[in-house]
């Protein structure tokens, strides 16, 4: 009996054991069921996400390889635009080469074209030329020199009318025609005008000119025989209805000698001998001789210095202020 109990105790014992291991292995399969069904669905969101991803992968694959062709498309029209890019460079180096070129010459050619126009003094004042070779050569062998420079009086106005007799014969007057004015920039509209100024060398070889051609050549004359130490100038004169210009001398006391080869006039004595008079006098003489009315003293210039004047008695305001011959 003892040992059915014994047996029996065992077996309970054995159950309680089994029971308990059941309980437990029945957790863990719940907990593990619990677990699968975690992962089943986290299976199924990640199923899901790698086929999202995928999709992307594909279109970005697409797009990688567009872009690529586009890429080797873009490099190559970029080697080409390279060496069209550096051909037109050359071009436009060679075409703003040649167009500073062709501006400085157009700009030469309205300076040396509208010079002669006298409307810029910086470009007139170069039309006086005492120190021309050819205007040097023809003063000396005309007078030879003022031997007694500064002191002999009767030999310096001696020979300014010897200068002004070989105008007046060698110098033929003649009329200007039309002369242009270039604008600044080309293409726009040249103006006419019909009075131009030549160089004194221009007049010696041309042997013709106009008043203002034959004042200039005069006034170059006597500035190179006075060395430039005296003052002499151009005188423009202004009527209604023209112009006119001729040379004048300063001299000490208010005095002026007017030398006017293409008005066949000077400044002379009642016995012709040249001389200088008073200028209130002398400016209206010349004036008279002119034939003109209303005429006044526009400007006086050499190729140091130039003088404006609003009225002749402006001019003659002036002559008493300046340093003159004598």
């Amino acid at each position: 009996m003892k040992k059915v109990f014994a047996v029996v105790g065992v077996l309970v014992v054995l159950l309680a054991v089994e029971s308990a291991l059941y309980l437990e292995l029945q957790g863990n399969y719940n907990a593990l069921k619990v677990e699968h069904s975690k992962l089943l669905n986290d299976y199924s969101l990640l199923q899901g996400r790698y086929s999202e991803l995928q999709s992307d992968f594909s279109r970005l694959q697409e797009n990688y390889n567009s872009l690529k062709s586009a890429y080797s498309n873009l490099q190559s029209n970029y080697w080409s635009l390279s060496q069209e890019y550096a051909k037109l460079k050359s071009d436009y180096d060679l075409l703003k080469g040649d167009y500073e070129f062709f501006m400085e010459t157009y700009s030469w050619i309205v300076r040396e074209v509208n010079r002669r126009l006298g409307n810029d003094w910086e470009l007139y004042r170069e039309l006086i030329t005492p120190n021309d070779p050819e205007v040097q050569s023809l003063v000396i062998s005309i007078t030879g020199g003022w031997s007694g420079f500064g002191n002999d009086w009767n030999e310096f106005w001696s020979e300014i009318k010897e200068m002004y007799d070989w105008v007046v014969n060698n110098i033929e007057y003649r009329y200007d025609g039309l002369y242009p004015e270039l604008p600044e920039i080309p293409g726009q509209s040249i103006l006419w005008e019909e009075d131009m100024w030549q160089l004194p060398s221009e007049t010696l070889e041309l042997r013709k000119g106009d008043c203002d051609d034959m004042a200039l050549l005069l006034c170059s004359m006597i500035r190179c025989y006075v060395k430039q130490v005296y003052d002499v100038y151009v005188i423009i004169v202004h009527s209604k209805d023209w112009g006119h210009a001729a040379v004048v001398i300063p001299v000490q006391g208010g005095k002026i000698c007017i030398v006017d080869p293409a008005g066949h006039y000077y400044t002379k004595t009642w016995w012709g001998t040249i001389t200088q008079k008073d200028v209130d006098e002398e400016i209206y003489n010349w004036f008279n001789h002119l034939g003109g009315k209303n005429t006044r003293v526009v400007r006086v210039f050499n190729e140091d210095e130039k003088v404006e004047f609003t009225s002749t008695e402006d001019f003659i305001i002036w002559i008493y202020n300046t340093t003159m011959v004598g």
